[in-house]
């Protein structure tokens, strides 16, 4: 089993508020903000990042909650739950949650041996799907569009995809040719799950709840010169509305100043 990166350590405290430093960290945990609208809602609290959803396919009223605190919900402040909308759920239907102000990242050249690496770009979420998983479908990960159906054109992800696997993929598209690696850890309803993404040009990986699940190291199927925003993505099979609730999210990327 491959370790995790280097770009998932801790930063020092005194390193934190220095312009030089490498990587440059983007937290939410969505505890502070407002929700504005439905078709292009944009989220408080890390507003000035700008996230956005985006009704990518279905009746046009995708949505985001803020929810409040619930038993189910204990040591999990500041929960918002992407959906794909009410009105006549069909199959088919999706949404996303994009942080629109950081689209811009290109994935790094890692020059150094991959367990010692610093030169990911890494993302980290915590998720749950609250209900039922027959009919879902789900991607956290970087993207180069947000309106783009699925795994899109170019992009790196986690995925659920109840009809295709039980268990969590890593999925990597370069062009519209994508490739999934399978990993171990089954996915339930009413589970939390800690999803790592960790993403060069020639290497990516995925870790869920503190395991490893799966990587890849060829290199023509990863995207490498296209600018790639993170993006959430849900998605139902069936007439039916499907959710996603989201805790906190994380993004690091490492610069050269």
């Amino acid at each position: 089993m491959p370790s995790k990166p280097n770009i998932a350590s801790a930063v020092a405290f005194d390193k934190i508020h220095d312009l030089g430093r490498s990587p440059v960290i983007v937290t939410d945990d969505f505890l502070i903000g407002d929700l504005v609208g439905d078709d292009a809602a944009v989220l408080g609290g890390l507003a000035a990042a700008g996230w956005l959803v985006t009704d990518v396919a279905g009746a046009a009223n995708s949505d985001i909650d803020l929810i409040s605190g619930s038993a189910a919900l204990k040591n999990h402040p500041g929960i918002i739950r992407l959906n794909t909308g009410p009105t006549t759920p069909a199959g088919g239907d999706e949404a996303s949650l994009s942080l629109q102000n950081l689209n811009g990242i290109v994935l790094p050249d890692v020059s150094d041996d991959d367990s010692a690496s610093d030169e990911y770009v890494y993302l980290r979420t915590f998720i749950l799907f609250p209900t039922e998983i027959t009919n879902h479908e789900f991607n956290f990960g970087l993207f180069d569009a947000v309106d783009a159906a699925g795994r899109g054109v170019n992009g790196v992800s986690a995925e659920f995809d109840q009809s295709a696997d039980a268990e969590w993929n890593l999925v990597v598209t370069d062009g519209s040719s994508s490739t999934a690696f399978a990993g171990s850890l089954v996915v339930a309803a009413d589970t939390w799950y800690d999803i790592e993404l960790f993403a060069s040009e020639d290497h990516c990986a995925l870790w869920v709840n503190g395991d490893f699940q799966a990587e890849t190291n060829v290199s023509t199927n990863i995207p490498d010169d296209e600018p790639l925003v993170p993006v959430y993505k849900v998605a139902t099979e069936a007439a039916s509305e499907e959710e996603v609730h989201i805790d906190a999210f994380q993004v690091r990327i490492p610069v050269t100043r």
